[in-house]
């Protein structure tokens, strides 16, 4: 009865995580939240599917002789429980790719989207390392080749390696703001106002002076002096300025 009951309390757990995540501020509500629980719930059945898996690689190999007969069918029943899982991966998170980045824009340019990069690369070489498992692993260990039971072990490790960059990826998104929102903000931006000519005057005695620096932006800027005696009329004679 243990092991029913920790699946229903994982499961909980997990619906608790996307009910306070970004799926919560989506448009619609239902599915978004829906689709999160699922791409979690898939996410920690496959990792902790390897996880496992790993863990009895060794006994079976120290129980049973020969043990590539063994393996072959475990992989066998990993396979398809895995192809389940990263079906499930693959069709939530294209929805929650969408929802949460929507544009090439908000993949390239933007904290979130650039985090979703990375996962995806990552993720890559995992599928490919489970189809070396499913195509050639699988045979070799039911040919009873024993060489396969130890590169078995390597690639389970090797898979659970980048999973685990994975979730600090996942971490980091969930951190930060979504691409879509980092985009509305910067289309709801004020735009930096057009800068404006700078002018100073100094009058000294009967001497006035007027200082112009256009267009008055950061860096070199032309300027232009002027100077005018009390009548009005240009100053002559200026020795120092």
């Amino acid at each position: 009865w243990f092991n029913p009951v920790a699946l229903v309390l994982g499961i909980g757990l997990l619906l608790t995580h996307s009910l306070f995540s970004h799926a919560n501020a989506a448009r619609d509500l239902m599915a978004s939240v829906g689709a999160d629980w699922l791409h979690l719930s898939a996410t920690a059945l496959w990792v902790g599917g390897l996880m496992q898996f790993a863990n009895v690689i060794g006994p079976v190999r120290k129980t049973f002789t020969p043990a590539a007969p063994v393996l072959s069918r475990l992989v066998g029943y990993f396979t398809n429980f895995a192809r389940v899982s990263v079906a499930a991966l693959i069709v939530t998170g294209v929805y929650a790719a969408w929802l949460q980045v929507g544009s090439v824009e908000g993949l390239l340019t933007t904290p979130y989207g650039q985090a979703l990069v990375i996962k995806i690369l990552l993720i890559i070489p995992v599928i490919g390392m489970a189809a070396v498992n499913l195509f050639f692993t699988h045979r070799g260990l039911a040919a009873g080749s024993e060489t396969w039971s130890k590169r078995l072990r390597g690639l389970v490790g090797a898979e659970i390696a980048l999973l685990v960059g994975v979730l600090a990826t996942v971490g980091v998104m969930t951190s930060i703001a979504p691409a879509r929102i980092t985009l509305d903000l910067r289309a709801s931006a004020p735009k930096p106002a057009e800068p404006a000519p700078i002018t100073e005057t100094l009058s000294v005695n009967d001497l006035t002076r007027t200082l112009t620096s256009a267009p008055g932006w950061v860096g070199e800027n032309p300027f232009t002096l002027t100077g005018t005696d009390s009548s009005g009329a240009p100053g002559a004679n200026a020795s120092l300025i």
